[in-house]
C-alpha cells in the first residue's frame, strides 16, 4: 500500500513538473549566434570589367570607341528634372559670374570696367550629348583590384542653346549690354579620375573644340556690331586658356570630398605613448 501511494505521489509530481516547465519555461533557450557579415569587404574588380580591359589591350593596341548614348539619356533625364530648380540655377549663376570676373581681371579692357553682372540666364534646352567614349589608359593598384588612375576620352556634342545676358558698368557712368549664346560646341575631352596626390577628377578638351557663338552687344543703347569679332575671340581665348590641355582644373564635387574641407581629428589622436620598463614618454 505504501509503495502504491508513493508511486501515485511521484506520478503527480512529475505531471506538475512537466506542466510547469512547458508553461513557464524556467530555463531560457540557448542564445542563437547570428551569422557574421563582413561589413568592410575589400574592393574587387568584376570579372566582366577585367576581361573588357584585357580585350581592349589585345586588339592591336588601339582603344575601341564605345557608344555612350544610354548614359546620355540618363543625364538628359536628370537635367530635365533639375534645370529650372533654384539650387541648380543659383550654382550655375555663381560659376558663370566667377568666370566673367576672372575674364575681366585678366583682360586689358578690365581697366575700364567697374562691374559685370549676369542679368538673364538660360541654361539651354539640352544637356551635352556624350556620343562615344574609350578607355585611353589606366593604372591598377598593387592588389590589381582597384585603380590608381583612369583616363578616358569622351566625344562631346552640344547644341542646347545656352544663353546669358550681361550688364557691364564702365568708367564715368557709361554702360554696355552683352548677350552671348552658344549655338554649337563639339570636341573630344579627356576625363581623368585619379587618387594621386589625393582623390579628384579632371576634364579638359584635348584640342580646341569647335565652338560657335552668337553675340549681340550694345553701348549706351546703340548696336556695336564691329566689336563682336573681338568679343568672340576673347571668349575663345578663355576656353583655350582654362579648358584645353595642358590646362585643366582639379575637381572634387559631386563625386569626391575636397580634402581641405575634411575635418581633422582631435589633436589627442596624434599623441603616442611609448612604454620602456617603468618609464613612459609622450610624443
Amino acid at each position: 500500500m505504501l509503495v502504491f501511494l508513493l508511486g501515485v505521489f511521484t506520478g503527480v509530481l512529475l505531471v506538475l513538473l512537466t506542466a510547469y516547465v512547458y508553461l513557464f519555461r524556467p530555463f531560457p533557450p540557448a542564445a542563437k549566434i547570428a551569422p557574421f557579415a563582413d561589413q568592410f569587404q575589400p574592393i574587387r574588380l568584376a570579372p566582366v570589367l577585367r576581361d573588357f580591359l584585357k580585350s581592349a589591350k589585345k586588339e592591336s593596341g588601339t582603344p575601341k570607341w564605345e557608344s555612350c548614348f544610354t548614359l546620355s539619356l540618363v543625364l538628359h533625364f536628370l537635367y530635365q528634372e533639375h534645370k529650372d530648380t533654384r539650387r541648380f540655377r543659383r550654382w550655375f549663376h555663381k560659376k558663370l559670374q566667377l568666370e566673367l570676373n576672372d575674364l575681366v581681371t585678366r583682360s586689358t579692357a578690365g581697366r575700364l570696367i567697374q562691374d559685370v553682372r549676369v542679368r538673364d540666364l538660360s541654361t539651354g534646352s539640352q544637356f551635352p550629348v556624350l556620343k562615344s567614349v574609350l578607355v585611353e589608359s589606366y593604372r591598377m593598384s598593387e592588389d590589381n583590384e582597384g585603380f590608381e588612375w583612369l583616363s578616358m576620352l569622351v566625344d562631346i556634342d552640344y547644341a542646347g542653346g545656352f544663353q546669358a545676358s550681361v550688364d557691364v558698368t564702365m568708367l564715368f557712368g557709361q554702360y554696355a549690354q552683352l548677350s552671348i549664346k552658344v549655338t554649337h560646341l563639339s570636341g573630344k575631352a579627356r576625363l581623368t579620375l585619379t587618387r594621386q596626390p589625393f582623390t579628384h577628377w579632371t576634364i579638359a578638351f584635348v584640342e580646341m573644340p569647335l565652338l560657335d557663338f552668337k553675340v549681340e552687344s550694345q553701348w549706351q543703347g546703340k548696336q556695336l556690331k564691329h566689336i563682336i569679332p573681338l568679343i568672340t575671340q576673347q571668349f575663345r581665348r578663355v576656353v583655350q586658356r582654362k579648358h584645353v590641355l595642358p590646362n585643366y582644373k582639379i575637381r572634387h564635387r559631386p563625386f569626391f570630398t575636397n580634402p581641405l574641407f575634411t575635418p581633422s581629428p582631435p589633436i589627442g589622436m596624434y599623441f603616442v605613448c611609448f612604454v620602456h620598463s617603468s618609464l613612459s614618454s609622450f610624443l
